[in-house]
């Protein structure tokens, strides 16, 4: 079980991190003023996401409830942000990601040129300790989105699977 989680973990990470590329994503240039600020995760996102798609009796830390994730994007096309999630019940763990990088519209997408990504993962399962650190430098993600004053839905299709991961965020700040 513990092998299968990390494994799941690892796939997931670097899946999101090349769910799109393409040669010269930093031309890419359209800035929306309405994702334009500082975004609170809501709802979906990935702990949702994995909940529902986490093979029977796999347990990963956290994801019993939504998690914390905030992320900023700047009107000079830059983003910054951050993902962490808590313990459960079972597995007591924490996981965490950070990014930086460029962003940018076009065509309906909101697209992620991500510079500097990681995830790390730590966990106790019957008192044994499992970690698992995946740094990995530029990438590009993109989303379907849509933005409406203070909120920001971000919908990522992940390769191979029956759904995309939708992440719902509220406005924080500017």
């Amino acid at each position: 079980m513990i092998r299968q989680a990390g494994a799941l973990a690892t796939a997931l990470a670097l899946q999101a991190g090349t769910a799109w590329t393409e040669e010269g994503c930093a031309d890419i240039t359209g800035i929306d003023a309405c994702v334009v600020g500082i975004w609170q995760m809501e709802s979906g996102g990935p702990a949702e996401w994995m909940r529902k798609y986490t093979p029977a009796g796999v347990k990963m830390p956290g994801m019993d409830g939504p998690a914390g994730g905030r992320i900023h994007y700047r009107a000079d096309g830059t983003f910054t942000g951050a993902l962490a999630t808590g313990t459960d019940g079972e597995a007591v763990g924490e996981q965490e990601s950070t990014s930086s990088g460029r962003w940018a519209v076009k065509d309906g997408k909101l697209y992620q040129c991500t510079e500097s990504t990681s995830f790390s993962l730590a966990m106790q399962i019957n008192g044994r300790n499992v970690a698992l650190s995946v740094p990995s430098g530029g990438g590009a993600q993109s989303f379907d989105y849509s933005c409406d004053g203070d909120r920001l839905e971000t919908s990522l299709t992940i390769q191979g699977m029956p759904e995309p991961m939708v992440t719902r965020f509220v406005r924080a700040g500017e």
